[in-house]
């Protein structure tokens, strides 16, 4: 450091506190835990220096935290703190980053995808266990609260909505026919211009039909309900 003034000098640790301020404190406190990591490891090695790092030396570290996530399951986040907590200590040093070196930034994206992990998809209900679910709660003698249960699962099957939607149903938003049932949605998530959606539920007249269900909510719901209320 070129300062032979000794009253400049002295600012530099109030200068170095001003660089610390240009991310959040949270983001800083993130920083510095990875360079404290990257630097504990530098220096367990021989010839290994941490400040200026070169870029063989950290894609060898990040060769090692890739197999100590896989070996714990885990997944490319240790790899992000170290590739940013690096780069931030060469910034606050001045000094150019070595993860921007072609040899760093293939072994991180060799990581990344090395420890991705597949999306695993919800599993969609099966007509199977609809039909046990009617089997042991749609019986002669059987609450509102149950009824309730069953008209929001068939209905939300049959009619592919979503839960918030069915939610949204009020009385007045079904009309019951011999052949089917109509649903008006008022909201849609895909319903750009808000128009809502009518959704059109056939009568089986077998286990499970959701058009008996609801005519069953419907015949114990209180004598004052009026179309605003919801089933």
């Amino acid at each position: 450091m070129d300062l032979e003034d000794a009253g400049l000098y002295s600012q530099v640790p109030q200068l170095l506190e001003l660089a610390l301020c240009a991310n959040a404190p949270n983001t800083v406190s993130k920083y510095s835990s990875g360079w404290s990591r990257w630097r504990t490891w530098a220096m367990s090695k021989v010839g290994v220096p941490h400040l200026p790092a070169k870029p063989l030396h950290v894609a060898l570290y990040i060769l090692e935290l890739t197999n100590t996530a896989l070996t714990n399951g885990n997944g490319s986040s240790a790899i992000d703190t170290a590739i940013y907590s690096i780069r931030w200590g060469h910034k606050i040093a001045g000094i150019p980053s070595p993860v921007d070196h072609p040899t760093v930034t293939a072994a991180a994206e060799g990581a990344r995808r090395k420890l991705a992990k597949p999306i695993q998809p919800k599993e969609t209900i099966s007509e199977q266990t609809l039909l046990k679910l009617a089997e042991h709660y749609n019986k002669p003698c059987i609450s509102l609260e149950t009824l309730r249960f069953l008209f929001i699962t068939f209905i939300g099957y049959f009619g592919l909505l979503r839960i918030s939607e069915v939610l949204s149903i009020r009385l007045g938003d079904i009309n019951i026919q011999d052949s089917h049932m109509s649903i008006f949605v008022p909201i849609r998530k895909n319903d750009q211009h808000r128009e809502g959606h009518t959704s059109i539920i056939s009568r089986t007249r077998k286990v499970p039909c959701p058009v008996s269900i609801t005519e069953r909510l419907i015949a114990l719901l209180p004598l004052t309900a009026c179309s605003r209320s919801s089933p």
